[in-house]
């Protein structure tokens, strides 16, 4: 497209310029500017500057930012800037606080101005921030920012009835500002209180300003009850500036708040329960006597039940001294009924505020707390105390200037016993004095306390009255009747105020100068009082000052020429001696010109030249005489001479040529002045012809240079000054060769900036040269501000990349070129721009480390930090496993019913993944050094989902997708008490067909769950379970049985096994007394369990080899209560131990088993073989 030029004259209509990171809207101005975006930004303030419409700029235009009427940073506009946004940044210390800052940016097209924005733009800008600075770090509360609660409120807290009065809140702070936002913290609720124009103090200042909010009862209803309920507030001004960041809120104010619990009436405090006139607002000590103080407490029902406790809390707050705390309890047993509750006597502390509540406590908990009763302690100074007195020689009046230590007060109290202590107390202190120390008594029953002469001096023409408090125990005992003293004020110092010449009456000023010998002196003194004065050590006579006045006056004559040091000496007090008032008496001096300079101020040396018409001359002669002053002989006016012996006089109108100027004493003698010549000449414009740097080179007009000293020179009137300026400020002077007419400057320290220098004529009309403009340019460090990949990623300090070139970008100084190294090898050079930004690509890059640096190649090569970074292989992320949150694994595409699961993968080491579940970003992870990664999915919905991790750096490949899937399963429940088995159950290892026994075996399965489960015993020797969940007991003891659902998850529950026995024989044929031996060798035999075992044969087995022979000796009937044929020995009732080995056939009964008798009888006695039964353990 074709744009078209406007002509170079062409004035443009620009639109205000704007600060995209300032505060807007605040009332007052455009913008508000807070400190985050002005005094913490290493350039200052961001301004972009929009570009007017297309073809309005050039290239080589000049964008100047102009705030309030000063220049500032500029711009110059490079070829396709044209149509971009312009930023240029306010220098930090530019903007003005508490006022309304106007900017605007001009535009310039060679020396023309081409437009200026309008209107302006004005910003808001606050150095200081409301509250100011916190002055006690550490703390966790702002020192400045104070928050006032009521006194009742901190008392007594707030009940309903409180909450339903609102609570004032008032806030006390600093630099406060019309539209400040202050926001009151109330436990978690927050309410907001705007300044207003009238509150605020029409200029801020560290005098804190207290504004109030009314916090109403919906406030306290939305926050809640809290013992510690917490007020806290912090204030925010509209710029966006808080307090001081370290510390932001005020401290923390806490409040018993409760608005559900009732507030009970307040106690009655008597001194005598009895009395119906008692005044409840104070306690009498004389009525109260050596009795306990009675707190009265009225209980009634249905707030208060049985058993239910009073506790009531008493404290007593002397004038001075700890508070005296009390707490008693009692139980209630009567309703209704006033409880009467008790407070020694020693803790009804004279001159004390008593303050009494209670609490109604049920099952050890508070219940309800009362309001607060308040009383103020009278009379009762039981003990006689003697007023303080004044320690000899002191006597009042006290004349403080007598006792330059001080004065001592003593205390006597000879009843005084061991811990008693003292305090001196005055009487209506002025405001903020220290009260004095609490002191024990000497061993002579004393106290002495100083009173310092600074103590006296601030109470000096005053009546004053001291008394004592006696300290007893901790509490007040007693206080002393009062001494009055009056305290003299300090005798005036004598003072010499004026001394005036005599007889002109000519005022002689300290350390001035006169021709008289007499002098008249005024001062004041003490009045009525009579003064010496001295000159020197020489008494010059006495005088008297006036009783009304205290102004005194004398005449002093005879004074020599010579200096004189004149005092006052007091003759009443100490003898105080004014200051000294010097003088020197002069001889009559020959008039002197000491100066002639022209109208501007600039000194004409005695033969010197200048093209001003007017000076004006000055001189010295006799303080307070005449001279004439002439020029070429010829008189022009008569000048006084000033008390300092100075005459002026400005001679107009001049013309070119020679003049001679005299002065001529017009007392004495008639003196002359030496004559002081000068030479008025043409006027010629001032010109700056060349400027130089330190090395000599030639810097052209417009150009740059790095070197901050620079040299000026230039033309002018010969022998005149010129004053050299950079743009509006004042560089130095110079003067023009008296010959040639030729001046030279040189100035260093030059700012790295553009420099406009002009040089103004100090002759004529001031006229001004044409401009000389250079910029001085930093020989700055070089710095690289960036590094980007190939995708445009910025590569940070010390990271890895995976492709082989990076994109450069940094500062150096503007105009001059850097060389890029990578390490060692050079890697190209790159020349800075206008705004001092070089960019370079480097290529080639192998993988590996990389540390790439940018030399200056001007001034001193000074070289940048490194950037440092790995050229990495880019490798594919991969997930290589997926646990639930108890780390089991979770095999792609299955399901599991845990929300949370727990990613690890691989990719390149020590860059970035980020997961995704389908198309959801479920955050980023680091690679660690090992190229491992791992993350976290929490909360993840029913249903599948499919899980990527993709590569933050070269071309972003996504790992191939795991699949999981998630379900929700119903809890896995199993009954959890113990099962408990004791069924009678023997164990034996003879193959013998055995039976389940009942109370030997239970089935238990889950509640609910997912199927399958599977069944585990931890001790299978004890109880086993089958995958139905059947469990046997096996052995005596306990063991836990768990179940296991689908998911894997777990219950259990645990299984006690008791009456477990198991049956031993031998197998060997032995005599009688051989198997009873081995019976008895058997450990732990049951014999008294024999029976009962036998009898459950049929429960526990089928049929089996061998019965059962009786005991020795045997019987063959039946047993009658057992229906078991041979089963008893007559007279024991045991089963035999013994056991036949032969073969026979059993049958069972209801009542145990039936053994055929014709075999018993037919087994011979040797044939027996050994039976025993021992618990299974």
């Amino acid at each position: 497209m074709n744009t078209r030029e406007l002509p170079e004259n062409t004035v443009l209509a620009l639109s205000p310029p704007r600060a995209p990171e300032a505060t807007t809207p605040v009332i007052g101005a455009h913008y508000g500017v807070p400190k985050h975006v002005y005094d913490l930004k290493p350039m200052g303030l961001k301004v972009d500057i929009d570009p007017p419409l297309a073809g309005t700029l050039q290239p080589g235009d000049v964008i100047t930012l102009v705030l309030n009427g000063l220049s500032g940073n500029s711009k110059s506009i490079n070829a396709g800037e044209e149509n971009f946004i312009t930023t240029l940044y306010i220098n930090k210390g530019l903007l003005l606080p508490d006022r309304i800052n106007e900017l605007v940016y001009t535009i310039t097209r060679g020396s023309s101005n081409i437009g200026t924005s309008t209107p302006a733009l004005t910003l808001l800008y606050n150095t200081i921030r409301p509250g100011m600075e916190d002055v006690t770090p550490g703390d966790g509360a702002h020192s400045e920012l104070r928050l006032i609660l009521p006194a009742d409120v901190l008392e007594e807290g707030i009940d309903a009835e409180r909450a339903k009065q609102g609570v004032l809140c008032c806030f006390a702070y600093p630099y406060c500002r019309a539209h400040d936002v202050i926001w009151l913290n109330c436990n978690g609720q927050d309410v907001y209180r705007t300044v207003s124009v009238s509150e605020a103090p029409a200029t801020p200042s560290s005098e804190p300003t207290t504004l109030c909010v009314m916090v109403e009862e919906e406030v306290f209803i939305r926050a809640g009850d809290h013992p510690n309920f917490v007020f806290s507030f912090t204030v925010t001004d509209q710029l966006g500036n808080g307090p001081d960041t370290d510390s932001p809120w005020s401290g923390i104010v806490p409040v018993d708040v409760n608005l559900t619990q009732q507030r009970l009436v307040a106690p009655d405090v008597t001194e005598d329960p009895d009395d119906p006139n008692d005044d409840p607002a104070t306690i009498d000590l004389d009525k109260l006597g050596s009795k306990d103080l009675s707190v009265l407490v009225h209980a009634f029902a249905p707030l208060w039940q049985l058993n239910d406790v009073i506790r009531m809390l008493y404290s007593a707050t002397p004038p001075s001294g700890p508070v005296v705390q009390h707490t008693v309890e009692t139980s209630v047993g009567r309703i209704p009924f006033t409880y009467k509750l008790l407070v020694p006597n020693a803790k009804v502390i004279a001159d004390s505020v008593v303050r009494a509540r209670y609490e109604l406590v049920r099952t050890g908990a508070v219940i309800a707390t009362s309001k607060t009763t308040t009383a103020q302690v009278t009379g009762g100074d039981t003990i006689d105390l003697l007023p303080p007195s004044l320690v000899s020689p002191a006597v009042s009046p006290i004349d403080i200037p007598a006792y330059l230590e001080g004065v001592t007060m003593r205390i006597e109290y000879l009843g005084a016993l061991p811990g008693d202590r003292a305090r001196l107390v005055e009487v209506n202190p002025p405001a903020g004095a220290p009260q004095f120390p609490l002191v024990a008594f000497n061993v002579n029953k004393r106290v002495n306390t100083l009173l310092t002469p600074e103590f006296l001096t601030a109470r000096q023409g005053k009546d004053i009255e001291f008394r004592w408090n006696l300290n007893r125990d901790g509490g007040q005992a007693g206080r002393s009747p009062i001494l009055k003293l009056s305290i003299l004020p300090i005798a005036e110092a004598p003072t010499i105020s004026s001394i005036k010449g005599s007889p002109s009456g000519v005022e002689i000023p300290h350390g001035g100068t006169t021709v008289e010998t007499a002098v008249t002196l005024t001062g004041a003194a003490s009045k009525g009082l009579q003064v010496e004065v001295f000159d020197g050590t020489v008494s010059k006579g006495k005088a008297t000052a006036d009783a009304s006045t205290g102004i005194w006056t004398l005449l002093v004559s005879g004074l020599a020429g010579a200096a004189h040091s004149l005092t006052a000496k007091a003759l009443y007090g100490a003898g105080l001696v004014s200051d000294p008032y010097a003088l020197t008496v002069a001889n009559a001096a020959a008039p002197v010109i000491t100066s002639v300079k022209d109208s501007k101020g600039n000194d004409i040396p005695d033969g010197g030249t200048t093209v001003d018409t007017t000076v004006n001359l000055t001189g010295t002669a006799t303080a307070g005489l005449e001279v004439e002053i002439f020029n070429r002989g010829f008189s022009l006016a008569t000048r006084p001479v000033d008390t300092s012996g100075v005459w002026t006089f400005e001679n107009k109108g001049m013309g070119v040529g020679a003049h001679s100027f005299t002065a001529k004493a017009l007392y004495g003698a008639g003196q002359v002045s030496d004559a002081w010549t000068l030479t008025v000449t043409a006027s010629v414009a001032p010109t700056i012809t060349k400027a130089e740097d330190s090395k000599g080179d030639l810097i052209p007009q417009g150009g740059i240079t790095v070197d901050t000293t620079v040299k000026l020179t230039g033309t002018a009137s010969k022998g005149q000054k010129v004053q050299i300026k950079d743009g509006a400020t004042v560089k130095d002077e110079a003067t023009a060769d008296a010959t040639t007419g030729e001046w030279t400057l040189t100035m260093t320290g030059l700012g790295a900036v553009a420099h406009s220098f002009t040089a103004t004529a100090l002759y004529g009309a001031g006229q001004v040269s044409a401009a000389r403009t250079l910029t001085v340019a930093n020989a700055a460090t070089p710095v690289i501000t960036s590094v980007k990949d190939a995708y445009g990623n910025e590569v940070a300090n010390g990271t890895t990349i995976v492709n082989d070139y990076v994109n450069l970008t940094g500062t150096a100084t503007a105009g001059f070129e850097v060389e890029i190294f990578d390490g060692a090898t050079s890697k190209g050079r790159s020349t800075a721009n206008a705004s001092g930004v070089w960019t370079r690509r480097v290529q080639g890059m192998g993988v590996g480390e990389h540390s790439l640096t940018a030399k200056a190649l001007y001034g001193s090569s000074p070289v940048s930090a490194a950037r440092t970074f790995k050229v990495a292989i880019a490798v594919t992320p991969a997930i290589t496993s997926v646990k639930d949150s108890k780390g089991n694994d979770i095999p792609n595409n299955s399901t599991t019913i845990d929300t949370t699961v727990i990613l690890t993968g691989t990719a390149t080491a020590n860059l970035e993944v980020e997961i995704f579940d389908g198309a959801t970003s479920k955050g980023r992870r680091p690679v660690n050094a090992s190229g491992v990664w791992t993350h976290t999915l929490e909360n993840l919905d029913d249903g599948t989902h499919s899980l990527t991790a993709k590569a933050l750096y070269g071309s972003e490949q996504s790992s191939a997708p795991r699949i999981v899937k998630v379900e929700t399963a119903p809890e896995l429940i199993i009954d959890p008490t113990p099962m408990v088995l004791d069924g009678l159950k023997l164990i034996q290892d003879y193959g013998w067909p055995t039976k389940e026994v009942e109370g030997n075996v239970e089935t238990r399965v889950p509640i609910s769950g997912a199927a399958p489960y599977t069944y585990t015993s931890a001790d299978p020797s004890i109880a086993s379970v089958d995958a139905n969940g059947k469990v046997a007991g096996l052995k005596r003891g306990t063991a836990r049985v768990t179940v296991v659902d689908r998911y894997n998850r777990t219950a259990s529950y645990a299984v006690t096994v008791s009456n477990v026995y198991r049956i031993k024989r031998t197998w060997g044929k032995m005599r009688l007394d051989s198997a009873a031996a081995w019976v008895g060798n058997q450990p732990h035999v049951a014999r008294e369990l024999a029976a009962e075992c036998v009898l459950t044969f049929p429960d526990n087995f089928g049929a089996i080899e061998g019965i059962l022979a009786p005991f020795y000796p045997p019987t063959y009937g039946n047993d009658g209560n057992t229906l078991i044929e041979g089963a008893y020995t007559p007279d024991a009732r045991q089963w035999s131990p013994y056991n036949v080995h032969y073969t026979a056939l059993y049958s069972t009964t209801t009542s145990g088993i039936q053994v055929p008798p014709e075999p018993l009888r037919e087994a011979p006695w040797w044939v027996m073989g050994g039976f025993a039964i021992t618990p299974e353990v």
